[in-house]
């Protein structure tokens, strides 16, 4: 009832408003000349996905930044997961240091990451190179990443792995067969959180873009801070239709995985 229509009325105007101003500035021609057919346009749309445009590249970017530090922070966040099952103060002391993460806010983290990585007595020479933006994505997404993992850690218990070696699995056919299928799910669920935001990052994006490399937020606070707000906002919506589809795609290949994950009991493959 009136919950129902709360949350309606929250995402109509956190939402569905917000997009639609963006698409309709996108499609605009001029936006002084107000909204009619003559002054609407794909021209924005074509300048931006044109190959060799600023925008295509930073699209790139972001696409390649979101989906490494995704899958690296899931593996990262999984290797945590699992030895946090042991219990010990090591295990919980790492899990105190990877959840703080969370609590740094973007701009501590991003000029934390200058002070180390520019200091003279750091002889590696990764500030200024895209490598500090994956490290500074994976450090972002690793508190998100590792909430999936965790529920994908615990679908693994210890009576799958000796079911599996009494039925002559070892190794990695135990990893692939079994811990694999069961963990799936719940990462492909959190690989797709993780790239959606991924693709958003705009703090250390700005505050460690290296020279010449643009990333979708990058590209986006330039070309509306120089008036180009067509751009800007047909840039704005690339990046949501590309969120929406890989969350979609990943939401569909999680179901399926899902099913075939309890398809193992089903089919009489793990005794239960």
């Amino acid at each position: 009832g009136w919950a129902g229509l709360l949350v309606c009325a929250w995402a109509l105007l956190a939402g569905v408003l917000p997009i639609a101003v963006m698409l309709i500035l996108a499609l605009l021609r001029a936006d002084t000349l107000g909204l009619h057919w003559s002054n609407v346009t794909l021209v924005h749309f074509a300048e931006v996905l044109r190959p060799g445009h600023s925008g295509f590249g930073a699209l790139l970017t972001s696409v390649e930044l979101a989906f490494g530090a995704s899958v690296l922070s899931l593996l990262l966040a999984s290797a945590v997961a699992f030895a946090q099952r042991s219990g010990g103060r090591s295990d919980q002391a790492l899990d105190l240091v990877t959840t703080l993460l969370s609590a740094l806010p973007g701009i501590v983290l991003a000029v934390a990451l200058v002070l180390v990585w520019n200091a003279p007595w750091n002889p590696i020479p990764l500030y200024g190179h895209r490598g500090l933006l994956l490290l500074a994505y994976v450090s972002v997404l690793l508190p998100l990443a590792l909430r999936y993992a965790k529920t994908a850690t615990a679908r693994v218990t210890p009576g799958f792995i000796v079911a599996a070696r009494v039925h002559g699995l070892r190794g990695m056919s135990t990893a692939f067969h079994i811990v694999l299928p069961l963990m799936l799910p719940p990462l492909l669920g959190g690989f797709a959180i993780a790239f959606a935001f991924g693709l958003r990052e705009f703090v250390v994006s700005v505050l460690l873009q290296p020279p010449g490399v643009d990333t979708v937020a990058t590209f986006i606070f330039n070309e509306a801070q120089q008036g180009n707000r067509g751009a800007a906002m047909a840039m704005s919506v690339i990046s949501r239709a590309v969120s929406f589809a890989a969350v979609f795609a990943l939401r569909l290949a999680e179901g399926r995985s899902r099913g075939r994950s309890s398809s193992l009991f089903r089919a009489g493959a793990l005794p239960v």
